[in-house]
């Protein structure tokens, strides 16, 4: 091997490691701001697509025509419910989905929607009964939809470590849609 052989394949093999290294100087500050996020996108990309979604639900349900009722009081369970988002959000969001789906199935049993039956009917069923009798309407059906949805991406997929601010998105999410079905029975069906 020649002196101007071993020049030009030294060249070829350092170009790309060097680029590299002249990209991440020229453009240190843009990726120091990336930084974060990558730290969030590397716990795995079911919980990056978790917060997404729920950003998203969150900004529809604040800016919706009809927002959703907002409520100030904690009850002692959902106290519980943010405490528990402290130590193990998945446990959290698990629990929130419950709150809701049994809110759902008692105000459907007291406005009497459908009759009583199995004790365990498929949520699906209130889902519908709820939607049918304009309970709640188009997009908070679709909201309840999404949580369900988000709901059972924590209870099966394995790997799955939300952060404590998904978690309490969560909540807070189905805290208002609680509420509104609550408040189904007290402003007539409809409102």
């Amino acid at each position: 091997m020649d002196w101007l052989t071993f020049v030009t394949k030294m060249t070829e093999a350092l170009a790309w490691p060097i680029a590299g290294v002249a990209i991440l100087i020229v453009f240190r500050k843009q990726f120091a701001a990336l930084v974060p996020q990558i730290r969030r996108i590397k716990a795995g990309p079911i919980e990056a697509e978790f917060e997404h979604k729920l950003k998203e639900l969150r900004a529809a349900a604040d800016s919706g025509a009809k927002p959703l009722p907002p409520s100030n009081t904690l009850s002692a369970r959902e106290r519980v419910l943010f405490q528990l988002a402290e130590i193990n959000p998945r446990s959290a969001i698990l629990e929130a989905w419950q709150h809701l789906e049994i809110a759902a199935r008692q105000r459907v049993l007291e406005l009497g929607l459908h009759e009583a039956g199995p004790e365990r009917r498929p949520i699906l069923d209130a889902y519908r009964a709820l939607g049918k009798a304009k309970v709640l309407d188009s997009e908070e059906l679709a909201l309840f939809g999404e949580l369900r949805a988000l709901r059972n991406q924590a209870a099966h997929v394995e790997q799955f470590t939300p952060t404590k601010a998904a978690a309490i998105d969560y909540i807070n999410l189905c805290k208002r849609l609680v509420a509104r079905i609550e408040a189904a029975h007290l402003d007539g069906l409809g409102s």
